[in-house]
Parts: C-alpha cells; structure tokens; sequence
C-alpha cells in the first residue's frame, strides 16, 4: 500500500512532527499516514507493530531534529547507539527494505549526519538527499514535501500536465540567452482523467498554426509586456524539474497557455487549483509563480514528447467582461487535461479577442491595457 510513515524523536521533534503529520492527512488521508504516538494500540508489541507498519507503507519520513543525533537515554547512552531504540529500529528496518522510499526531513535547523556519526544500521542514511523544512516557510517547504512524496508513490506522479516556462526566479529575472521557455510538464499531483491525444493537424487552415498566427496579428503591439523564463535555459531536459513565474508590466487577467511539440494545447493558468477565473488576475509589475503557494505540489517534470513546442501567455485588462473568456473558464475547471480540439479552441479565442478589440477601437481605447507573448522551447532527451 501507498503509506507513508513518520519516525520522530519525541524529546527532539515532537511539535514539528505533528505539524508535518496534519499537512500529510489532509494531502493523503488519515488511514495513509503512520505516526507511532497516536497510531500503537494499548499493550500493543511496539517492534512488531512498528515492523509491519513499515511493511505496509512505500515511503518513511526520517524527521531530524537539533537533537536527533545527540539524544541519551537515562544512564546517559546515546540512543542510536542503543538495541532498543525505536527511532533507530524504524530507520534501520525502512533502509532494508527494497521499494521503500526513506526521506530525510530537516527540521529547526538541524544539519543532515555523516556516516561517520551513525551506527552501522543506519549509515546508509547519510546518502539519502535530505529537504529542509523550516517553520519560518513551513506552507512551501511542506508542498516541497508533499512533491517528493508523491513522487516516490506508484501511480501518484505521472499525471500530464502540458507545458510550462519559469519567468522570474526568486532573485530575479533571469535571463535566457534571448529565448525563453515553455517545456511540457509532468506534475507529482492526483492522475486526472484520461484524455485522446489530439489528432488535428497543426498546419491545417483552422488549426492550431493559423490560429496562433491570428493571435500575433491581433495582439503584435502588446508583445514584450510578459516576461517569461525557465531556471536551465530553454532546451529542457526529460526528467527535469521545473518551476515557473511570470511577471507583467500591465494588470489583468493572465492567461497562459502551451502547444507542445505534438500540436497539443493545454491551459496551464488559470487552472482548477485556483478559486475561480478571477483569482488569476496579476498586477502590474508584479509576479505569478505556477506552481504556487497552495497548489498542493512544488513543481513539474518534463516529458515526451520531444521537440520544439511554443508557449503563448496574455494579459487581458480587467475590463473585458469575462463572458469573452467562457471557453478559458471551462477549460479551466478541467485542470490540466490537453484541449480535445486545439485548432478550433485557439480560433475562437483569437475570434474573440478581435471583437474585444475592435469595440476598443470604437470607443477610442488601444492596446496599451493588453500584454502578449509567444516563446519557443525544446524538450531534449
């Protein structure tokens, strides 16, 4: 089974724990998380029950707190070193088991062990990438978490997200040689309903090329308000994680939207982890992190298939009724399943932001409100 159990030092970590244990029940559900404190029965054999919990779960969570490594019995012995230390039994009993994820979490500034600090049992620990997680950032750092865990869960990772640029890193914008990136993604979140590959072809008249074309012709005097990049540059490797910003010189509503290398289009933002369509309003200068806080995960993975494939990002003023963007809400409710019919989707948009345009002009007003990208990427194997 998918379980998930968390070894603690009581005297070291309890608090902390707890909090970790809570985040956990409500990404996974109560059954699926095993913290010893609350979950051995009264009389129960504490090694027995301890070993097939462990059994029954594929990822362990090694929390490791100041004074995990330094903790001493009553006669004064360090605990680890101990026979009979739980902590060190779950540890050493979760390393020995194939298929089994064990995850070091470091908590209130602890520092990850060497090997030369451990016994025997546990030193293969000490080679187990570690995630800090902190109380001052505890809500991202806990998403961080949650990811991993998801990750090492058969079945959990490999839900498809289509496509992804990251624009602004947390100091600053970074830079990328001109060309910026958009890769198709993979997210570590619950598998969504499946969905046909789109068959249209994206040189067709109606397809997805003419209707990409049409957008540039319509919003050419908007392009360079959207600043968009990815950390590692724009030709992304399979397997990598991503995270994306996106930054606005204009307020409004976002939209982003990916064509991967197989001509299929997928509404990256706003999706269904947003309130609604106007919970994807960005302000001006201001920027937008995909994921972000609250999304329940920590970032992407690019997949297949490989090749060249482009990323289209607007800002549309908050004036524009959201009536105009109804096939966005729609979509947006679906999370990150591909369009059925990309040519025809992306046509309708482009027939809409032109009547939204061409009253503007009517009434005097221009594209000055309005922002417009395309950037181009390549999923590289």
């Amino acid at each position: 089974m998918n379980n998930i159990f968390i070894s603690y030092r009581r005297a070291d970590s309890i608090g902390t724990a707890g909090r970790i244990r809570d985040r956990l029940v409500k990404e996974f559900g109560r059954d699926r998380v095993f913290v010893d404190v609350d979950d051995i029965p009264y009389g129960g054999d504490f090694e027995k029950v301890l070993a097939g919990k462990i059994d029954a779960c594929t990822v362990l969570l090694a929390i490791i707190g100041p004074n995990w490594l330094q903790a001493r019995s009553d006669s004064g012995q360090p605990r680890l070193q101990q026979e009979i230390d739980f902590v060190g039994i779950e540890i050493g009993t979760a390393l020995k088991r194939d298929g089994l994820t064990v995850i070091p979490v470091l908590v209130d500034g602890a520092k990850m062990p060497s090997a030369q600090a451990l016994p025997d049992k546990l030193k293969a620990l000490a080679r187990r990438n570690a995630i800090d997680l902190r109380n001052t950032q505890f809500g991202s750092d806990a998403e961080r978490l949650v990811a991993a865990i998801r990750a090492a869960l058969p079945g959990e990772r490999k839900s498809t997200v289509r496509s992804a640029a990251l624009g602004l890193a947390a100091v600053g914008l970074l830079a990328i040689g001109g060309t910026l990136v958009w890769p198709q993604i993979a997210a570590w979140m619950p598998k969504p309903a499946a969905v046909e590959p789109t068959k249209a072809s994206a040189d067709s008249p109606g397809g997805v090329a003419a209707a990409i074309i049409g957008l540039r012709e319509a919003l050419s005097p908007a392009e360079g308000r959207i600043a968009l990049a990815i950390r590692g540059g724009n030709r992304v490797a399979l397997g990598n994680q991503i995270v994306f910003d996106v930054k606005s010189t204009v307020p409004g509503q976002l939209i982003l939207i990916d064509v991967n290398a197989a001509g299929e289009v997928t509404l990256i933002f706003p999706n269904k982890y947003l309130a609604s369509l106007a919970a994807a309003q960005i302000g001006a200068d201001a920027t937008i992190s995909v994921p972000g806080p609250g999304y329940g995960f920590s970032g992407f993975q690019a997949v297949a298939p490989l090749g060249k494939g482009q990323l289209i990002a607007l800002v549309a003023p908050t004036s524009v009724p959201s009536a105009v963007f109804a096939q966005v809400e729609a979509q947006r409710t679906k999370g990150f399943e591909p369009v059925k019919t990309p040519g025809p989707y992306l046509a309708q948009l482009v027939e809409q932001i032109r009547g939204v345009l061409g009253q503007n002009k009517e009434s005097g007003k221009t594209l000055d409100a309005w922002g417009f990208a395309i950037v181009e990427y390549e999923i590289v194997g």
